[in-house]
């Protein structure tokens, strides 16, 4: 998987002007790895990190500004952390675990490494909750007079 994806970027990348080139390796170097929070995904070498750039390089070429891809970034990488912490207090005993033993068969053990998401209601509650701030927020602020772009 991780060659399929190195492949296409690298298809993606040699078709690109150097303004497009520059503002991705601007985005990269703004966006942290979600597995680690310590290195850039401009330079880490994880799968995560290879499908970000891979994301990253996509919405570049469809137009987007960089403060579109990084808020966009910023929205998944949020998800992943809260996520991350409410199985991380169930682990502690901090939070109660209630399993969704329908969804146990339909999320991969994968998605919970990679994306913290976890077949609980703590979880996906917490995680849908960040998503509902953050939306909310965004759509109020573009309602607000003087506010709007």
């Amino acid at each position: 998987m991780q060659t399929i994806l190195m492949a296409l970027l690298l298809v993606n990348v040699v078709s690109l002007s150097n303004a497009q080139k520059s503002e991705i390796r601007k985005v990269e170097e703004r966006l942290l790895a979600p597995c680690c929070y310590t290195q850039s995904i401009a330079v880490h070498g994880s799968e995560v990190a290879d499908q970000m750039r891979a994301e990253v390089t996509e919405m570049v070429v469809q137009g987007r500004t960089e403060n579109e891809i990084t808020g966009v970034m910023l929205v998944v990488v949020l998800l992943v952390m809260v996520g991350e912490e409410a199985q991380e207090m169930q682990v502690a005993g901090w939070l109660s675990t209630t399993h969704v033993r329908h969804l146990s068969e339909m999320i991969p053990d994968w998605a919970g490494l990679w994306f913290s998401i976890f077949p609980t209601v703590e979880t996906l509650v917490s995680q849908l909750l960040a998503a509902a701030l953050v939306f909310g927020s965004y759509f109020t602020a573009r309602r607000l007079p003087g506010m709007a772009r």
